[in-house]
């Protein structure tokens, strides 16, 4: 089997390979959405190409203050076809395009359900192509959503909340840390275990801070002592807001301060007009899934972030 690798022609052309005629709308719109932010960009986009037809295409997606490629993003194979061996030969290719972008490690999310406006369908496929290149699950997250009406105002009892200033770095980082080293998300727990809470705080704000945030949006809690006792540090990126991460050191959990942080990150982001609020947690996380849905959050989805070692 002889497969050419080509940069997509079109955004029309890209998003219509292999996808059903009623999906390639949708497709379409997010891709000029992801060039529109600078998550990513036409020469970012392959499409496999066999017997004078297109048969697989793929693009790459970055944080959009970052600029170099983290993560493949539109995957579609005829998976009921020959997938593995066009599927290896564009990744191979597209791959080996992107070394000069500055791509090592290669991220990707897999959705389940399939939903706008990936489509991600044929899930157990897709799954099974992408561990035999290698692909490894970083986290197993449960995916929620919300209203974009107001809903009540936010009732912070005891705490005081208020944003995060220029002088509070150290502050939140020293946070980010403590939260990090006491979390029950797989993320936390491997990264802390490898490089240590403090570094990880560090390259997780960086994350957070090359994505949409607006003043005021990150939010930390003080006790009647004046004590720092959690955060919430909202973000958005192209077409949705989110949580980017949420806590509470270890000392002041179990009093109900993760709700009061939930609800003030969630009336921010409403307030932003975004057009959806979706936020995610490890399944294994059982109490902020529980949180979620105190805060009137519906899960819709489940999340595989899979990654590809160099």
């Amino acid at each position: 089997m002889t497969v050419e690798i080509r940069q997509a022609d079109s955004v029309r052309q890209f998003a219509a390979v292999e996808t059903a005629p009623e999906h390639v709308d949708d497709t379409a719109r997010y891709l000029e959405g992801l060039f529109a932010s600078g998550s990513s960009r036409p020469e970012w986009c392959f499409v496999a190409w066999r017997d004078g037809r297109p048969c697989g295409r793929v693009a790459f997606w970055a944080l959009p203050r970052v600029g170099r490629p983290l993560d493949i993003v539109l995957l579609n194979l005829p998976w009921d076809g020959e997938a593995d061996a066009i599927g290896r030969a564009l990744l191979d290719g597209a791959r080996r395009a992107m070394a000069d972008a500055g791509l090592t490690t290669v991220g990707h999310c897999h959705d389940h359900p399939p939903r706008t406006p990936q489509w991600q369908t044929h899930g157990d496929a897709r799954l099974a192509f992408l561990a035999g290149l290698g692909f490894r699950t970083q986290r197993d997250t449960l995916r929620f959503e919300t209203a974009l009406a107001p809903g009540a105002a936010v009732d912070p009892g005891d705490l005081r909340l208020r944003a995060a200033t220029p002088d509070d770095e150290t502050l939140l980082r020293q946070m980010v840390a403590a939260v990090a080293a006491a979390s029950r998300d797989q993320i936390d727990i491997e990264t802390v275990a490898a490089h240590g809470a403090e570094a990880h705080a560090v390259e997780l704000i960086a994350d957070l801070r090359s994505m949409r945030v607006d003043p005021g949006w990150w939010q930390i809690a003080f006790d009647a002592q004046g004590t720092a006792v959690g955060l919430v540090l909202p973000v958005a990126g192209a077409d949705f807001g989110s949580i980017g991460y949420i806590g509470v050191l270890p000392a002041y959990r179990g009093r109900g301060h993760v709700d009061v942080l939930l609800a003030a990150g969630t009336a921010l982001l409403r307030e932003a007009g975004l057009p959806r609020l979706i936020a995610d947690t490890d399944r294994s996380n059982t109490g902020m899934a529980r949180a979620f849905t105190r805060g009137g959050w519906r899960q819709f989805g489940e999340r595989r972030e899979l990654l590809l070692p160099a």
